[in-house]
């Protein structure tokens, strides 16, 4: 089996049921030392800009362009909630990901994370999955999936999930997902 092509087809499945929309990731940054009044001007402009941006190209979605190899901890969380063996990953190193390949979906496009520029309003935030293990027979398949979003000044690190998914008549089925943090 080409585990890189079954790697994207499990992306291409997964990265427009994981990743949040639009509306629920992207804040204005707003400073702390002005008035309600300019606060809610900044806030008004934002959302118009937002909107005219959205309208004419859509929403970006970068996604880092190497599977990662998780920590250890987070394994042996997994391990213990789930009762699985994943000696597997313990040992693994990150591995290149053709972000090209990935497809756009509904009115989101998917870039690599080198493209990445920071100040656009167009950004709903950053994904990384973690390098995948297939079972022997390529019908089930293990690993991480981590999204960032663009919030400005926030303390908040994005989410992780750890998930399991089995092949079921050509397509990629959810059979666990577990938050991680």
């Amino acid at each position: 089996m080409d585990e890189d092509a079954l790697e994207i087809e499990v992306i291409n499945q997964t990265v427009s049921i994981f990743t949040p929309r639009e509306g629920e990731v992207i804040i204005p940054e707003i400073p702390a030392d002005i008035s309600n009044e300019q606060a809610d001007s900044i806030l008004k402009s934002y959302v118009q800009q937002k909107r005219a941006a959205i309208d004419s190209s859509g929403w970006l979605l970068f996604l880092y362009d190497s599977l990662y190899c998780p920590g250890d901890s987070y394994l042996y969380l997994i391990e213990a909630e789930l009762g699985l063996d994943l000696s597997s990953f313990y040992c693994c190193h990150s591995k290149k990901l053709a972000v090209e390949r990935v497809m756009d979906y509904d009115s989101i496009s998917v870039l690599s994370d080198r493209k990445k520029n920071t100040d656009t309003i167009r950004t709903i935030g950053t994904v990384a999955y973690s390098r995948m293990f297939f079972s022997s027979d390529y019908k089930t398949v293990y690993f991480f999936y981590t999204f960032h979003p663009e919030w400005r000044f926030c303390t908040h690190q994005g989410i992780s999930y750890f998930v399991s998914m089995k092949k079921i008549g050509g397509v990629w089925v959810l059979r666990n997902v577990c938050a991680v943090f």
